[in-house]
């Protein structure tokens, strides 16, 4: 593996890792801004129902189910750092086309859709090229350590960004919020030109090409084969449905049933951010004084339980329920992220990482639209609160689907891992 000598390793801003890191940071602050705007966007301005925000919350994930898996071979063939910075920059002139119609009066919701699923669809090939990458910029027992600060950065990020949107859609509109978060993907683009080292890994892919189909295959294979892999990407995708079941009814609720402040949405939607920060950042440390099986099913107990505060949150001193239950929650899911994260990259093969990556996310994070069209869904037919309860529900039955396989009975990950 080549690499500029000094840029290898998790250690100052200054290394390749510190760089990708840091871009990570900026463009994850803006998009938590925008994930306030948005929605507040569509409700306030465009008088959007229940169903309307579930299907903005939809278009936004839709991609994974579209075009997931090429994409993945896609990542495999070509440099990881070039496909970072051409989908930064994609998605930051995307965004600015919002507040541009905003400013004009033509701001529509059908606009808001396709520029979600572009921005989607441009968002799938990062994420695949950034865990693909990852690996490339530090050594396999930091992998843990790495995940960890990012997880941490991102958390962070959660915190800031939606207290900051908040504050930003009161002060200045939301069309100026989301215009901050295309700045941020610029600024990520630019803090990627620095790096120094390159991915040899995409190079010598492209020059060995094979159908797409045969490769789409050998990732599906590696994943789907396999008891473990399978079994950690179905607790994913039920994760991450209600997970956007929920994000498609929280503002509805708060906002409407409960009748919350926009400001204070901010602040109870960076509640969940403070959770991330504390799951991810005692994951790495609880593995190493316990074990990673052991912290993986912390994670898929304490965030489910703590997500039935969340129906609970009501009028006056009640509305902390929701931030008790939120910071549980992503706490939860911080930390079962953070080890199945790390795991799947030190066990796969470098020259499937992509594809791996793509084959579980097209389910994990496919999930994503089915479940804000069903909490949307789930809104419109119930109610915000009631539905927000079914989600809740949702969430404990999670872990209950594990139960039975041998994921939840081991101390540590990697002595189940495939075989190579």
């Amino acid at each position: 593996m080549t690499t500029v000598s000094g840029s290898r390793g998790i250690t100052g801003l200054g290394t390749d890792f510190g760089r990708f890191w840091a871009s990570d940071t900026v463009s994850m602050l803006g998009t938590q801004v925008t994930v306030v705007a948005l929605p507040v966007l569509a409700v306030s301005q465009l008088n959007a129902t229940t169903v309307e925000v579930g299907v903005l919350v939809a278009a936004q994930e839709a991609a994974w189910l579209l075009i997931g898996l090429p994409a993945g071979a896609w990542v495999d063939r070509w440099r990881r750092r070039r496909v970072l910075m051409w989908s930064d920059i994609g998605r930051g002139l995307l965004l600015f086309s919002i507040p541009a119609a905003a400013g004009a009066r033509a701001l529509t919701m059908t606009q808001l859709w396709l520029v979600s699923l572009a921005v989607g669809a441009l968002t799938v090939f990062s994420l695949i090229a950034g865990q693909a990458y990852l690996p490339s910029l530090v050594g396999r027992d930091e992998l843990v350590a790495a995940n960890t600060r990012i997880a941490v950065s991102q958390s962070t990020a959660s915190v800031a960004g939606p207290g900051l949107g908040g504050l930003l859609v009161q002060a200045v509109t939301a069309p100026v919020a989301i215009a901050l978060d295309a700045v941020s993907y610029l600024a990520s683009a630019s803090l990627l030109g620095r790096m120094r080292a390159e991915d040899p890994k995409g190079s010598k892919a492209a020059v060995q090409r094979r159908p797409l189909r045969a490769e789409i295959g050998e990732g599906l294979r590696y994943v789907f084969h396999d008891p473990v892999l399978r079994a950690l990407t179905g607790a994913g995708a039920g994760l991450n449905f209600c997970v956007a079941a929920q994000q498609a009814l929280v503002a509805v609720f708060l906002l409407r049933t409960i009748d919350v402040p926009t400001g204070l949405l901010g602040v109870l939607l960076a509640s969940g951010g403070l959770g991330g920060i504390v799951g991810g950042a005692l994951a790495g440390r609880l593995a190493r004084l316990t074990s990673s099986g052991s912290v993986m099913r912390a994670g898929l107990v304490l965030g489910p339980l703590g997500g039935l505060f969340i129906p609970a949150a009501g009028h006056g001193w009640a509305v902390f329920c929701f931030a008790l239950g939120y910071a549980l929650l992503t706490a939860g899911i911080a930390a079962f992220n953070v080890i199945t994260g790390a795991f799947r990259q030190a066990v796969c093969p470098p020259e499937l990482i992509g594809r791996m990556a793509a084959s579980t996310r097209m389910i994990t994070w496919g999930a994503l639209p089915l479940g804000g069209l069903a909490g949307g869904l789930l809104g419109q037919a119930f109610g915000a609160r009631t539905a927000i309860a079914l989600v809740a529900a949702g969430f404990v039955l999670v872990p209950c689907g594990l139960l039975p396989t041998r994921l939840w009975r081991a101390e540590e990950l990697e002595d189940i891992a495939p075989a190579q």
